[in-house]
Parts: C-alpha cells; sequence; structure tokens
C-alpha cells in the first residue's frame, strides 16, 4: 500500500515555461497533485526541451551533462521527450497543446481552468493579459481557482516590465554573492 501525497487531489493548469514556472509546478506534481501542463506548439522551450529539436549525434557526443546529455548519449528517435531538462521539469506532469490564440484552443483552456485548483504562470506580465487570461477570466470560469503569478521580477516595482532570465536575476539579486565561498571571488561561476 502506498502512501497518499500531500497534494493527492488537487489539479493544476501549469502555463509556465523555463526555469522557475516548470521547477515549481514540477515539485507540485512530485507532492502528488495532478500538473496539467500547456505546451506552445509556436514557441520551443530551450530550457526545457534542449537546445534544439533533432540534436546531431556528434553533439550528443560532445559531452555528457546538463545540456547534452541523453541516456546512452543516444538521442533516441524522440530526443526532445527524454533530454534531461526535460525530464526535470515535466516529470509527473500531463501535457497538452492548444492554441490559446483561437477561440477553439482558449475554449479549452476554460473547460481546463473549470476543474482546475491551480493555474499556475511566469510570463513578463501583460502576456497572460494579452491572451484573455486573467485572475477575473479565471475567476468567472472557477471562482475557487488560486492564480499564482511568478513574473521574474514581479508583478509591482520599476522592474515588473522587465524580461528576465536566470543571468539577469543573479545580478540584480546577488546570487553570486550568496553562493559563493568565503575564500572565492563571487564575482566567478566557478565559485557558485
Amino acid at each position: 500500500m502506498s502512501a497518499k501525497l500531500p497534494l493527492s487531489g488537487i489539479r493544476v493548469l501549469d502555463l509556465t515555461g523555463v526555469w522557475a514556472g516548470s521547477f515549481s509546478t514540477a515539485i507540485l506534481a512530485d507532492l502528488g497533485a495532478e500538473v496539467l501542463k500547456h505546451e506552445n506548439r509556436y514557441i520551443w522551450q530551450p530550457a526545457t526541451r534542449a537546445g534544439i529539436a533533432r540534436p546531431p549525434k556528434e553533439m550528443t557526443q560532445a559531452g555528457n551533462g546538463w545540456m547534452t546529455g541523453y541516456p546512452n548519449n543516444e538521442p533516441g528517435p524522440r530526443p526532445w521527450n527524454y533530454h534531461p531538462m526535460f525530464v526535470s521539469f515535466f516529470r509527473n506532469k500531463r501535457a497538452f497543446t492548444a492554441d490559446i490564440r483561437r477561440p477553439e484552443g482558449f475554449e479549452i483552456l476554460g473547460k481546463l481552468a473549470e476543474i482546475c485548483d491551480v493555474a499556475v504562470e511566469n510570463s513578463v506580465p501583460g502576456t497572460m493579459e494579452k491572451l484573455g487570461i486573467t485572475w477575473e477570466w479565471l475567476k468567472e470560469k472557477n471562482p475557487k481557482i488560486i492564480f499564482l503569478r511568478a513574473s521574474g521580477y514581479g508583478l509591482t516595482g520599476k522592474y515588473r516590465n522587465a524580461r528576465t532570465f536566470g543571468a539577469h536575476l543573479e545580478g540584480t539579486m546577488g546570487h553570486s554573492l550568496l553562493r559563493s565561498y568565503p575564500d572565492q571571488s563571487p564575482d566567478t561561476n566557478s565559485s557558485i
């Protein structure tokens, strides 16, 4: 008999991309939540699906790591489904594709919002609004839904509209200083 996980019975609508959002919803899935991951068929996610869809064998032989590592250095017929970054971020999730810019796709998203407990997104502020995905729209679909928004610099403040990725955030938050060792300079990545 297996133990019930703490988030069993919770359903999450995952509208995230790249690191912070994808990793946070992976943790929710690890804790038992059913995570429904929206995948955009028009925008390739290099941080979660690998740098390129079908890497040449020579590229996969170049290294055995986070960016190039495949089981036995063999990308196989569908490398995007078992690249190390994909496995890290998409584990325990169910994926769906819907063009939410079209009425049919937006309707599908609305039906999923009706049955989810939580919706998570981590886009630049304004992106979801342009798509019609707002707190008001979600609440109309499901009055009990929780909407978690995790943009890089937050929804308020002078940097709220800035697009960001890890390296940008590291500089503004002092990541290198926080993670460096006492006997090394924090201005090098080798100390992280």
